[in-house]
């Protein structure tokens, strides 16, 4: 998320590309919970997330640690 900014293309539950027009901060009191799934291979944690592709705190730790912006790309192309 703090990787986003104006223009950023996100990925939809629906196939579809949906481009963020507008970005602001809001404070929030309340649980967040991570969730890690079990699977073979990093495909295996991508996760929707308000109708967004994202992933689990698996294939988020693993994204940090790549530091190439297509990664994600290349794991939808199955």
């Amino acid at each position: 998320a703090k990787d986003l900014t104006l223009g950023s293309r996100l990925l939809t539950s629906d196939g579809h590309w949906s481009t963020l027009k507008t970005i602001s901060a809001q404070k929030y009191q309340g649980k967040v919970y991570n969730f890690e799934l079990a699977g073979a291979n990093e495909r295996d944690h991508l996760i929707y997330g308000n109708g967004i592709v994202t992933g689990d705190l698996y294939l988020q730790q693993k994204l940090q640690e790549k530091s190439s912006p297509g990664v994600i790309f290349s794991l939808l192309s199955y």
